[in-house]
Parts: structure tokens; C-alpha cells; sequence
């Protein structure tokens, strides 16, 4: 007797297989890096910026939420004072 899988299913388990281990690490926040099936992927704390890369004034009270865009070239900023600022990264 024979078996169908459907195409690409090898493909498509190993990227789960990824994808599984990265969501289970507290500390994931890169975007350009390549895994390997052939080690357990591994992140910790010292992965997490410990140098004040630049300090954005604006806010009257507590930042609640920040989030960059897709592109990466703008930064949303939302306080407890109830304003949004949109801020647009240097080069």
C-alpha cells in the first residue's frame, strides 16, 4: 500500500519544528536569523540591549505600548497621558 503526503510536508514540518522553538524562547527579538535544525535554538538575556541607544522625549507620563512598522523605518509610541507618537528612525 502507498502513502500520499502532500508536497512540500518535509518542508513544512521543519519550518514548524523552528517556528515551535522560537515561540518558546521569552527573549526572541531578532528578525534576520538563520536556524538550525541541527541544535536546539538557544537565547537568553544577554541577547536584550543594556545601552540606552537614544532616549525619546515627548511623553508627559508612563510609555504603555511601543511598536515599529513593518519596514522597520517608524516607531508608534503610546502613553499613559493618552497621546500616540509616531516617530521616524535616522539612518
Amino acid at each position: 500500500s502507498s502513502v500520499m503526503l502532500p508536497e512540500n510536508r518535509l518542508e513544512s514540518l521543519l519550518g514548524q519544528a523552528v517556528a515551535h522553538q522560537v515561540s518558546h524562547c521569552m527573549y526572541y527579538n531578532k528578525t534576520d536569523t538563520t536556524f538550525s535544525l541541527l541544535s536546539d535554538y538557544a537565547c537568553g538575556p544577554e541577547q536584550i540591549p543594556s545601552v540606552t541607544a537614544q532616549v525619546l522625549d515627548g511623553h508627559s507620563d508612563e510609555v504603555w505600548h511601543v511598536q515599529f512598522s513593518n519596514n522597520g523605518r517608524m516607531l508608534a509610541s503610546a502613553s499613559a497621558d493618552g497621546t500616540c507618537i509616531i516617530w521616524e528612525r535616522s539612518s
